[in-house]
């Protein structure tokens, strides 16, 4: 996916009609029962790995598309178990990367706030999970090509973000798990491009970590 920023994408709609899924399934109900209040509890969470970014057109004059790019990624979560299966949570996530063909590096800093289904009894060794959120992202671009407009461009904005995310949390402990998760970031109208119109940069991020509940 190169940009979101012309008409109403395919991913957002995807993304949408599963939130509509998740939360008017039955079992997504948060109303509080003495039956599951066991299972509410809060956690937080912290993972790194590699991060891939797919091709986008920077808008620099002798510069077509960047092609996919292999950087760092890294988030930070807290979140709450509010049922069996079912879990809200805030993420804080960092993705950047350099970029040989602007001689310089991209980097998105998203908030969004997402919810998950668990997969399996809360006692498994392996929980398979998928989950979707929205939420806000910071973009900056920067560049040290002489053919820049200007030289050393250096860009940044504001813009929607979503996410879509699968993995399994591997449990340690009674409270201690170690995860693995596969994480897809994606923006609309994120860095303005310096020519009237905007980048919309897409990642794959690939990490581990670990989340402890409380």
């Amino acid at each position: 996916m190169k940009s979101l920023s012309s008409g109403t994408p395919f991913p957002i709609l995807v993304l949408f009609s599963a939130l509509i899924a998740l939360v008017s399934h039955p079992t997504a109900a948060i109303a509080a029962t003495e039956s599951d209040a066991a299972t509410r509890f809060w956690y937080v969470g912290l993972e790194g790995g590699m991060g891939v970014y797919n091709g986008f057109n920077p808008s620099i004059p002798g510069v077509g598309d960047t092609g996919f790019e292999v950087g760092g990624a890294a988030t930070l979560r807290v979140g709450r178990v509010i049922r069996e299966h079912w879990r809200l949570e805030s993420e804080l996530a960092w993705n950047g990367s350099s970029i040989d063909s602007i001689a310089g590096r991209v980097d998105v800093l998203s908030w969004t706030d997402n919810l998950y289904y668990d997969f399996g009894p809360r006692d498994a060794f392996i929980r398979p999970y998928l989950g979707v959120g929205v939420g806000v992202g910071f973009g900056w671009l920067e560049s040290n090509l002489a053919n820049a407009a200007p030289f050393l461009t250096n860009r940044s904005g504001v813009g929607f973000s979503y996410v879509i995310e699968g993995g399994g949390r591997f449990r340690l402990s009674d409270r201690l798990m170690a995860t693995a998760a596969w994480h897809f970031l994606g923006t609309a109208a994120l860095i303005n491009n310096g020519t009237g119109g905007s980048i919309s940069p897409t990642m794959h991020a690939f990490m581990v970590g670990l989340q402890h509940e409380f």
